[in-house]
Order: C-alpha cells, then sequence, then structure tokens
C-alpha cells in the first residue's frame, strides 16, 4: 500500500464521522433562515403591542376619569334635572356615550395584553428554537471545516489536474443549495401550519362563546334579567379576546408564509352597553342586540371554515414540500456519495505507480 493510500485508509473513519455530522445537520441552514425571518417577524409585532398596551392604558385611564367625572356629576346632575325630561335625557344620553367609550378602551386594553402575552410566548419559544438551529448549523459549518482541511491535508494543494472532482464539487454545490432553498419553503409551510392550527383552536373558543352569548341573549328576551345581561357580556367578551388573537395569528402566518394564507374576512363581534341594558332595556332593545349577536355568529363560524380549510390544505402543503424535501436530500447524498468516490479515486491515483519509461 502506498503511503497516499495508507493516509487515506488511516483518515477513513475521520472522514465517515465528519459526513454523518453532514448529514444530520443538512438541514439547519434552511431551517435557520426561516426561523431568522419568524422570530424577527414576532419581535417586531411584540414591540408594536407593547407600544399598543402603553397607549391603551393610558386612554382606559382617561376614559374611565371622564366617565366617573362625569357619571358622579352632582352638579350636572340637578341642573339637567331642572331642564326637564329633555334635559334628563341628555344627561343620560351624555353618561351613556361616557360609559360606552370607558369599556370600549378597557376591552381594547385586555384584548392587547393578551395579545402582547401570546407573543411574548411564541417569541420565547421561537428564540428557543432558533438557538438549537444555530448550534446545529455552527455544527455543520465546523464538520465542513474539519472535512476540508482533511481534503487540503490530503490532496496536499489545488487539484487543477483532476476535472471530474472540480465537476462532482460543484454538482454537490448545487444539491446543497437545492436542498437548502427546499428545506426552507418546508419550514415555512410548517410554522404557517401551526400557526393556524393554533387560531383553529382560539376560533373554536370563539364560536363556543358565540354560543354562550346567544343563550344568554334569547333568555334576556324572555326576563332573564341583570345574570342574563351579565352572562352575555361576559361570553361576548370572551369571544372578541379570542377573535382577536386569532386575527393576529392570521396576519402571522400570512407573513411567514406569503402568497400561501388568504384573509378570513371580518369577525366582528357585537358589544352590549352597560347603561342601556339599565336604562333602556326592553324586548326591542333586546330583539335589536340578539339580531347582532347572531351576525357575529355567522363571522365568527365563516372565519372558522376559513381557518379550518387553509389549515388542512397547509399541512397537505407540507406533506409534499416534505416528499420534495426528502428528494432533494436523496440527491444530495448521492452527490456527496459521488464526489467522495472522485476524490478516493483522485487518491488511489495520486498513489499508483508512475507510468513505464518513454511512455
Amino acid at each position: 500500500m502506498t503511503d497516499v493510500q495508507s493516509r487515506v485508509a488511516a483518515f477513513a473513519p475521520q472522514n465517515e464521522q465528519l459526513l454523518a455530522v453532514l448529514r444530520q445537520t443538512d438541514y439547519a441552514e434552511g431551517a435557520l433562515k426561516q426561523q431568522q425571518i419568524y422570530s424577527r417577524d414576532v419581535e417586531r409585532e411584540l414591540a408594536q403591542v407593547t407600544k399598543d398596551v402603553e397607549q391603551l392604558k393610558k386612554k382606559t385611564l382617561l376614559e374611565q376619569a371622564q366617565f366617573e367625572r362625569y357619571r358622579d356629576s352632582n352638579i350636572k346632575r340637578f341642573a339637567y334635572k331642572l331642564g326637564g325630561s329633555k334635559s334628563k335625557e341628555k344627561f343620560t344620553s351624555k353618561t351613556e356615550k361616557e360609559e360606552k367609550e370607558y369599556f370600549e378602551a378597557l376591552e381594547n386594553e385586555r384584548g392587547a395584553i393578551d395579545r402582547k402575552g401570546q407573543l411574548a410566548s411564541a417569541l420565547s419559544e421561537a428564540q428557543s428554537q432558533l438557538t438549537n438551529y444555530q448550534n446545529a448549523q455552527n455544527t455543520h459549518l465546523q464538520a465542513q471545516k474539519d472535512l476540508d482541511d482533511l481534503y487540503n491535508m490530503l490532496f496536499a494543494g489545488p487539484t487543477p489536474d483532476f476535472p471530474a472532482e472540480d465537476q462532482s464539487e460543484w454538482v454537490f454545490t448545487q444539491a446543497r443549495q437545492h436542498y437548502t432553498d427546499a428545506e426552507q419553503r418546508h419550514r415555512a409551510v410548517a410554522q404557517a401550519a401551526d400557526i393556524l392550527a393554533e387560531a383553529h383552536r382560539l376560533i373554536n373558543l370563539a364560536a363556543g362563546h358565540m354560543v354562550e352569548a346567544r343563550s344568554a341573549s334569547r333568555m334576556d328576551m324572555f326576563g332573564g334579567g341583570s345574570m342574563a345581561d351579565m352572562a352575555e357580556r361576559s361570553a361576548l367578551s370572551k369571544a372578541e379576546g379570542a377573535a382577536g388573537q386569532v386575527r393576529m395569528l392570521v396576519g402571522q402566518a400570512k407573513r411567514v408564509y406569503a402568497g400561501g394564507v388568504e384573509d378570513v374576512g371580518p369577525m366582528d363581534v357585537a358589544q352590549g352597553n352597560v347603561m342601556s341594558d339599565m336604562l333602556f332595556d326592553n324586548i326591542f332593545t333586546d330583539m335589536n342586540f340578539h339580531e347582532k349577536i347572531k351576525a357575529s355568529q355567522a363571522q365568527i363560524e365563516a372565519a372558522r371554515v376559513s381557518i379550518r380549510g387553509q389549515a388542512e390544505g397547509l399541512r397537505r402543503r407540507e406533506g409534499e414540500m416534505r416528499g420534495v424535501l426528502e428528494g432533494e436530500q436523496v440527491r444530495l447524498d448521492e452527490a456527496r456519495r459521488r464526489l467522495q468516490e472522485v476524490r478516493a479515486g483522485i487518491f488511489a491515483q495520486a498513489g499508483g505507480a508512475p507510468p513505464a519509461y518513454g511512455s
């Protein structure tokens, strides 16, 4: 056995070990790129929602102060009382307006806080996964460097006299790029599918709350009293909170998988009014609000159907993309194997006997 052949044989186990590491971490580059895109998107959205929460808190405090000041103003109440029934109606209308604005501000603040919490959790998970992919990519790059160093040592310099090696390396480089692109596309579809799966869970909750609200509204129409009003408002508030998170998640999915996720339509949840319920509670207002709840329920149901269909479609697409990715993996492995064969042949050729004299 020649010296070159001996060296090739000696380093064969290290060569196989490094190739195994490369195969195990081939996914890292594409996964890391997609995870970076997703993490940046969640981080930007969290920063915006954090600003929104602070602004909404200030607005809620302002609306609360205005409502309580107007509601508790005995001077205004007395002045309107002296003005007769029209003045009394004006005072009631103004109080109702202030109360409505306060509770709307409070509901918006609560919804933003819920979204902030969900985004913070999503960002923490995304950053943890990002670290895993970064570690895998670092491992891959180090293994590739070690393999390159090994080949450089064995080849002892450039190999312009071996065009077959250059051609095989080019094929391998192309196969690696195709695999990386396929991995990134697959990760995008998988992430969008996961996001819509969570959106589907939340829209189911919203739909359930709308059923509760409609039932409470029906009771209210037939004399359910304050308990029915409270149950109705509570269910609607929960439905709006869930719907708000669904809107956010659908937006995320659209950004993660651009062009692959569609809008799900409006999800406008009807909201009651405490002052109106107390002052103008009658069968006609109850029936009118019941119709609004039914309209909101129809919107939520339409959104649920859309999300379910898109989520199922993305899962099928993910399966298709996984098949493409597996095909690219096979081609990458074959290109790597062929490159190794060519290089092994060059090693053997370099260590072979010199040509016969005069030939």
